[in-house]
């Protein structure tokens, strides 16, 4: 019979956003008196073993574990190509995997259709990372949730977001901020928010997993528990921060959408990227699910919670 200890987390991409605000999480439960907890870097740190994705024949198995149920909060084309290798040179070592439950990104379905190279193959290489996973998983039997989420903000440790935290440096140089009438809506996520939806799929969801259920929904897609316009979003930002913070100065206004096309033409000869990402601001990158209904916290408005002076 299986003993409680002999099962284990693997965690990658602890060292990350998400991935710290989930170690936090379960540091703070008894995770660590049921699983052994496995952290893995590329980097040589303290409570971590070394795990390079890019290199996974550099990988060294564990021999004492039976039961691994893997978090990952690593780009999911790297957990693609390990659990590929893992299957394909260590089949023994894979079939020990309980679950998965892997990061992947909104993106997939979002820049889709984008004209500019760039996101059109960022969608695909997370739609394919996507389906090497769920087809791997649904042939071995492995319970697993993908997970993706949209734009994700907060700090956590040393971490903080590459979406809000980009948003403020540009209101902190900018004395104006120009916006379409009627911008789209978005539906921000917190890291913890995030994390604390991993958790609980992995505790309360997965054992309750049937892998025969093709109905099952196995991809998620998640947001914030609020869904507001660019512009609200922009002014809470500015609402959140500190009185002193010359955020606060920056002064965010609404024209006629068709003068915002004309001024902001001239970026598509810099960078169509950027361009396209400023006409996204029109764009309605909301209606998924809710972070908490996953997650078992409290309902939550933008912000999840005051976001501090960086």
């Amino acid at each position: 019979m299986e003993t409680i200890k002999s099962k284990s987390i693997y965690i990658f991409g602890s060292r990350s956003l998400v991935g710290n605000d989930f170690n936090s999480i379960i540091n703070s439960s008894n995770f660590s008196h049921d699983f052994n907890i496995r952290r893995f870097s590329r980097q040589s740190i303290e409570d971590h073993l070394f795990l390079d994705m890019s290199y996974p024949h550099l990988f060294k198995p564990i021999s004492s574990d039976r039961s691994i149920n893997i978090v990952s909060f690593a780009p999911i084309w790297h957990l693609a190509e390990f659990l590929c290798y893992l299957k394909a040179n260590n089949n023994s070592y894979f079939s020990l995997i309980h679950s998965i439950i892997a990061c992947s990104s909104t993106s997939a379905i979002t820049k889709k259709f984008s004209f500019n190279a760039f996101d059109q193959k960022l969608s695909r290489k997370l739609i394919d990372s996507e389906n090497t996973i769920s087809l791997l998983s649904i042939d071995n039997g492995i319970p697993y949730y993908i997970l993706r989420p949209t734009m994700i903000y907060g700090s956590s440790g040393p971490f903080s977001d590459s979406n809000v935290s980009v948003i403020i440096k540009l209101m902190r140089s900018l004395p104006l901020v120009l916006l379409p009438l009627n911008s789209g809506l978005r539906q921000p996520i917190h890291s913890y928010q995030l994390a604390a939806v991993v958790k609980n799929l992995l505790v309360y969801q997965l054992p309750l997993y049937n892998t025969h259920d093709h109905k099952q929904n196995h991809i998620l897609n998640v947001g914030g528990d609020e869904e507001i316009s660019f512009k609200t979003m922009i002014l809470r930002i500015a609402e959140s921060l500190p009185y002193s913070d010359k955020a606060k100065q920056c002064l965010v206004l609404s024209i006629p959408k068709q003068l915002f096309y004309f001024l902001i033409f001239p970026v598509v000869f810099i960078s169509p990227k950027l361009y396209e990402a400023l006409l996204r601001m029109k764009a309605n990158l909301s209606g998924f699910t809710k972070s908490f209904t996953l997650s078992k916290l409290s309902r939550s408005d933008f912000p999840f919670i005051r976001i501090y002076d960086k």
